[in-house]
């Protein structure tokens, strides 16, 4: 109640309960945990008065005001998102998201002890038995979700909301003395690092704390003491508050020593920016240490957290009614004047809801929508009940006819209508469901029966099993369940015989469906206003009755195809799920009767199966265990098959007569029939194995795997009454399958019983079926079974089948008759004479039987390469002269003999061995012959000329070897000087058959080589002359040694020459340089010798071969250092340079002093000679020899002295010359390195000639002046010069002075 301006205010509050906890003794003092009668004395009673004086005056001394001591305390954050009960020393947290009813945290201190009284005397006094509280004070700072709370001991504690520490205060952090008696948090949502708090001591002071949440950041502290200072601060404080908005700070305390409580105010402002009011505890009293001996035992205690909330009249009326107080409801309503149909709506719904309170509640009801929404909705709990609310709704609905006044095409008429036809519906499905469970009644299973799709309901009686009751079902509402009526019917357990549901089978026609007489909402209008409504499965499913129905989808009923299809697919299913084909042919067999006629070829195919599956015990072996689907699946041949499979010869005719033979004669009826048809509309062309009749492709599977019997015994019978049996059509298709039946069989020792099945067919005389190439087909079976009779007594087995492609493998035949012809002469050897010529017998039989396509010729070939191979050579001598039939033409008989000569030849394990004799006693048959007596020398080579050479090879080892080139090199090499015997070499080489002229060159070669590496230099010389002259490239190495290495007989410089070009014109790439560099060196050789004739000199012969050190006399030094240019100053370089080089050393020791020599004897200037330079007819000697000199020192690059070039210049422009001849001897002058003394050789001939054309043709030529800075370029014209003729080498510098008129002056 509340007071204001002279008015009482009525209030209304709901109280709620919360969380509700027992005070754990675990964390309770030890004072709490004590009954009343334990603890009389406490801690203080363990002290002598002395000691307790002591402590009061202690106590006074600091003076500490009285503190309220709590069992339990609250603590609310400002917006009442976290709430904290504090009980004993443990702290539990509650959240208004849980309703305050489960902890999200809960912090816990452990008991205080004796043990802190020495260091804190208010903390030991605490936690004394004088103690009952541990918390005093407290606050949320619901911008960081964390709460602080101090205990009695005045420290502070700051806790997350899971109940988590994060730190502890204790005064001594705060250096304050005086007791903390509040805490306030400010709420600021912006600063998230840090929170703030401040704490209100008993002197007045604000102490402002700021905590970050990382554990390890600094505490902080601010000090404010105004309210302290002003002495305006009550000694106790009883309670306080605090409203940040105004800065406002209220106190109840007691100022007066005699504690008379007083209401303090103070708006001084401190850092504060949210509300922390200290709460009051949920208790009326208080327990205080002076009585003591009236408290309760708070360990069986149990806190309980309740609120109170304001409620308005409408709100405090729906809570009576939620809470089901409905007297009070009632009460509540009458006072304030509410409507109550609310709480009768409440009663009804909280009621049993049967006739009573239909009656009582129901029936008081105002709201109809309501009313009939409940007997629509609702279910009562018995049959009458049911019943009652049924007729209750429909009792509503009778005042909304359709009339004229009623003729709204919308509104909430239209829902009472829709109801009625829900009430009905309902109705209808009571009625039913009684029936269907024999009068019981389930409320749970009518609640879900009559909201259930009546297809499903259906269905689930068919799984059940309840054919009654879904025969009822389909009674009484057969316009609803006839467009499922398939499924429904396919819902039946497949092992329920057919005959208990034959009367729910649908057939061709429907039956007549009765139903109860229409309401008047079940007209036309409604069915109009029903056909406009949105789609709505469940609604539909209770509106629409039976006559609603029956005018919307009028009389369904499946097609015959679609009943047909059905039949088939639940036959499929119960022999797929069941396995009882009973079952299957009695529901195909009822249907037929029912007027399904297109089933009937269906159950005829069932009862084939049926006699298949359920075969006698005779029949065991024929029975089988196929599945429906399967064997619908099979054709009409393959179910004539599987009436056959397992049949043996003993029962194969009975399987026949009794089922395969009529199944085969209805099934070939519509065949025929079915292929007349096909003809008619032009298609002309039929399928050869469609038109086979199914015997005969059986007969033809049963050849491919061989069952001989099985045939034999069909075709027997159908042959016995060919007519009558009905086996075979006609006498022309039984010959016919029993020849393709031969033919498939590939077995190879059952010929008799073929040749059996080709006798039992009907005779030529008997009938006139040999039309065409049937009798032509007989006679080459018959002829193909005496050939296969043959092939397996030789052991040689082949089918049938194999003689007809025989012709198209004639290299398999081929290989086969030779197999005949080994297997013969291995399994007996010594065979007589007769047995061969049975054997030559029946190798014609069988050319004339089955193998015509190969040639007699041939045969006897082999046959003969038979005897000889069995060492019957006398017999073979006859054979191979010929035979009344074929004869063999001489070569090939030689062929033959050679042939088998080879075979006992090389298969010797010795070369004394018998096979050796063998196979020449097989030679000697043609002793005459070339080709024979050839191969009989190339035994005699293998086994005598050979080891007369060392090398002794078995014919295996020759045959192994593929070059016979190799065994003439092992000839060579194996003995000592077997390289000599060079005819019987190439002899025994021709006999390997090495007869070409390259073969023979390589034998030459190889013992060349090896006279060579034998030191035998002449006869390597001798056989390279000999294949120098052939021009067989390959030896170019071996001449280039010879013309390169010592003197040898008949080797003189022409011939060394001749051997050196053929090297040259055949060498590798990598040769060419060297080998030039021997003909150069050969080529000076040439030129000196040549001198020494002219002149004759006698150069005594000089080597440096195997010599380090050798001395040159100091006048040959000086010789080359006059006639050339060389960058070497001392004359120990010179040495040093020939030294390294044997060559230069050779040529400067022995032929440059007479060379020299030659130079300075003027005789030789007058002695002419024809040939060394082109255009001049003779020219002296002793230019000549310095021609030599420059030559020996372009090819060794050094660089001629300018005197010796001028010699040579002289002696080629003396007159009498010609301009050709000025030409090259100033073309000499190139060569110079001082240019001048060209000059001055020109005008020196100037002045000689006193001949006017002389003159002027030395003038003509193009020389200026100059100096050659380039010495390599006249050393490379001078390395040209010397590599081709005279006359091509002057042309050509001829030529370079006309096109360089620069680079010639400058030279």
């Amino acid at each position: 109640m509340a007071e204001s301006a002279g008015e009482v205010r009525e209030v209304l509050y709901e109280e709620r309960r919360h969380a509700s906890r027992p005070f754990s003794s675990d964390c309770l003092p030890l004072s709490l945990q004590r009954s009343n009668g334990a603890d009389k004395g406490g801690f203080l009673s363990f002290l002598s008065a002395r000691g307790v004086s002591q402590l009061k005056e202690k106590w006074i001394r600091f003076k500490n005001p009285k503190k309220m001591r709590k069992p339990v305390s609250l603590f609310i954050s400002p917006r009442g998102e976290r709430v904290a009960v504090a009980a004993g020393n443990q702290v539990t947290i509650l959240r208004k998201e849980d309703d305050y009813q489960e902890p999200c945290g809960i912090f816990t201190i452990p008991a205080p002890n004796s043990f802190y009284f020495c260091n804190c005397f208010q903390l030991g006094f605490l936690a004394s038995d004088s103690s009952l509280v541990l918390y005093a004070c407290g606050a949320w700072s619901e911008s960081h979700d964390i709460l602080g709370i101090v205990d009695d001991a005045d420290v502070i504690y700051f806790i997350k909301a899971n109940g988590e520490e994060i730190t502890r205060i204790t005064k001594r952090h705060l250096k304050i003395s005086s007791t903390v008696i509040g805490l306030l948090a400010e709420n600021d949502f912006e600063v998230q690092q840090s929170f703030f708090f401040t704490v209100l001591t008993s002197d007045g002071a604000f102490h402002h704390i700021e905590i970050s949440q990382e554990s390890s950041a600094s505490i902080s502290s601010v000090n404010e003491s105004g309210l302290a200072l002003k002495r305006q601060f009550p000694q106790n404080v009883f309670c306080f508050d605090y409203y940040p908005e105004l800065s406002l700070l209220l106190v109840v305390g007691s100022i007066t020593a005699s504690g008379k409580s007083e209401g303090f105010s103070s708006e001084d402002r401190f850092d504060s920016s949210n509300s922390n009011r200290r709460t009051d505890d949920l208790h009326h009293g208080e327990q205080t240490p002076e009585n003591r001996s009236n408290q309760p035992d708070i360990s069986r205690m149990r806190w309980n957290l309740v609120s109170l909330s304001e409620r308005s009249v409408p709100e405090m009326f729906k809570i009576l009614i939620g809470n089901s107080k409905h007297q009070a409801a009632l009460e509540f309503s009458d006072r304030y004047q509410l409507d109550r149909d609310e709480v009768l709506k409440s009663q009804w719904l909280c009621s049993n809801q049967g006739i009573n309170d239909l009656n009582t509640f129901l029936s008081n009801i105002k709201d109809k929508a309501f009313v009939l929404s409940e007997c629509v909705d609702k279910v009562g709990p018995s049959e009458e009940a049911v019943k009652a609310l049924l007729a209750y709704g429909l009792q509503l609905t009778n005042f909304y006819k359709f009339s004229e006044q009623n003729n709204q095409k919308f509104g909430e008429i239209w829902d009472f209508r829709l109801a009625r036809l829900q009430l009905l519906q309902f109705s209808d499905r009571l009625e039913t469901f009684l029936g269907i469970n024999m009068g019981r009644f389930s409320v749970q299973e009518y609640s879900k029966f009559r909201v259930m799709p009546i297809d499903e309901s259906a269905i689930a009686l068919a799984e059940s099993g309840k054919i009654g009751a879904l025969n009822l079902l389909f009674k009484r509402h057969p316009y609803s369940l006839a467009p499922f009526m398939l499924d429904i019917l396919d819902a039946i357990p497949e092992t329920i015989p057919v005959r208990t549901y034959v009367q729910l089978l649908p057939g061709r026609f429907p039956p007549r469906f009765f139903i109860r007489e229409e309401d008047w909402v079940e007209c036309d209008k409604m069915i109009c206003f029903i056909s406009n409504l949105p789609e709505n499965q469940d609604i539909d499913n209770q509106i629409r009755t039976e006559p609603i129905v029956k005018q919307l989808l009028g009389s369904f009923w499946p097609s015959t195809a679609e009943l047909a299809f059905w039949y088939k697919h639940r036959a499929r299913d119960i022999d797929s799920y069941s396995g009882l084909l009973d079952n299957c042919l009695s529901l195909v067999g009822f249907a037929c009767q029912k007027g399904v006629n297109e089933l009937k070829q269906f159950h005829e195919d069932i009862s084939y199966l049926h006699q298949l599956v359920y075969a006698n015990e005779n029949d065991a072996e024929i029975s089988t265990s196929m599945s429906l689907v399967a064997w619908e699946q099979l054709s009409d041949y393959e179910k004539f098959r599987t009436m056959l499979d397992g049949c043996r010869e003993e029962n194969v005719v009975e399987s026949l007569w009794n089922k395969a033979i009529p199944f085969m004669q209805k099934r070939s009826r519509r065949v025929s029939f079915a292929t007349q048809e096909q003809i008619a509309d032009g298609h002309s062309q039929v399928d050869r194995t469609r038109s086979e009749s199914f015997l005969v492709r059986w007969l033809k599977e049963m050849s491919l795997v061989n069952k001989l019997d099985v045939c034999l015994m069909v075709i027997e019978e159908g042959c016995r009454e060919l007519q009558s049996s009905g086996f075979f059509k006609d006498e022309v298709e039984v010959v016919d399958c029993a020849l393709q039946c031969l033919y498939l069989f590939t077995v190879t020792d059952r010929w008799s019983t073929m040749a059996a099945i080709l006798s039992k067919l009907p005779h030529k005389q008997d009938s006139g079926i040999f039309i065409g190439n049937l009798d032509q087909r007989c006679k080459v079976a018959e002829g193909h079974i005496e050939a296969g009779s043959l092939l397996a007594f030789y052991q040689v087995p082949k089918p049938m089948s194999y003689f007809l492609e025989a012709h198209s493998d004639e290299k398999g035949v081929k290989q086969i008759i030779r197999l005949i012809l080994s297997k013969f002469i291995r399994q007996r050897p010594g065979r007589s004479d007769n047995e061969w010529a049975d054997l030559w017998h029946d190798m014609q039989c069988l050319h004339e039987e089955a193998f015509t396509f190969l040639n007699l010729e041939y045969l006897l070939t082999e046959f003969c390469g038979g005897l000889l191979k069995a060492e019957k050579f006398s017999l073979a001598r006859s054979y191979l002269k010929g035979t009344s039939s074929v004869a063999l033409a001489t070569e090939k008989a030689e062929n033959l003999v050679i042939q088998a000569a080879r075979e006992f030849f090389f298969s010797a394990s010795s070369l004394a061995g018998s096979e050796i004799w063998k196979a020449k006693d097989c030679l000697n048959l043609f002793p005459s012959s070339r080709n024979v007596k050839a191969e009989a020398d190339f035994i005699d080579a293998l086994t005598v000329k050979l080891p007369n050479l060392g090398v002794t090879l078995l014919p295996m080892q020759f045959q192994q070897i593929k070059d016979p080139m190799e065994i003439i090199k092992m000839a060579i090499r194996n003995k000592a000087e077997a390289y000599l015997h060079v005819d019987e070499l190439i002899e025994v080489a021709k006999l390997l058959g090495l007869s070409s002229l390259d073969e023979i060159s390589g034998v030459q070669e190889a013992i060349a080589r090896e006279a060579a590496v034998t030191g035998d230099l002449q006869l390597a010389y001798d056989l390279c002359l000999v294949l120098a002259k052939r021009g067989y490239g390959i030896i170019w190495d071996l001449c280039a040694a010879i013309a390169r290495g010592p003197s040898l007989e008949n080797l003189d410089t022409s011939s060394r020459k001749q051997l050196l070009g053929f090297a040259l014109s055949h060498c590798d790439e990598e040769s060419i340089g060297e080998l030039l560099h021997a003909w150069k060196d050969l080529d000076m050789q040439v030129q000196c010798e040549t001198l020494m004739t002219l002149t004759g000199i006698d150069c005594p012969s000089f080597s440096v071969q195997g010599s380090s050190v050798f001395s040159l006399p100091d006048y040959s030094i000086q010789d080359i250092v006059d006639l050339a240019k060389s960058p070497a100053v001392h004359g120990t370089d010179w040495e040093l340079l020939l030294q390294e080089n044997g060559k230069i050393l050779s040529f400067a020791a022995v032929q440059l002093p007479w060379l020299l020599e030659l130079t300075r004897k003027p005789e030789h200037c007058k002695k002419f000679t024809s040939g060394m330079i082109p255009g001049k007819q003779y020219v002296s000697v002793r230019t000549q020899v310095v021609i030599t000199i420059l030559s020996w020192l372009a090819r060794n690059d050094f660089a001629p002295r300018d005197d010796l070039i001028a010699s040579l210049v002289k002696s080629i422009i003396e007159p009498p010359v010609t301009e050709e001849e000025d030409v090259i001897g100033c073309s000499f002058l190139l060569n110079l390195v001082d240019a001048f003394s060209g000059v001055e050789l020109i005008e020196e001939q100037l002045k000689t000639r006193e001949n006017y054309l002389e003159t002027c043709s030395i003038k003509n030529v193009p020389f200026r002046g100059g100096s050659c800075s380039s010495g390599s370029l006249k050393r490379r014209i001078m390395s040209v010069l010397e590599f081709i003729p005279v006359v091509d080498r002057l042309n050509k510098t001829a030529q370079f002075c006309s096109n360089h008129p620069t680079g010639a002056a400058s030279m």
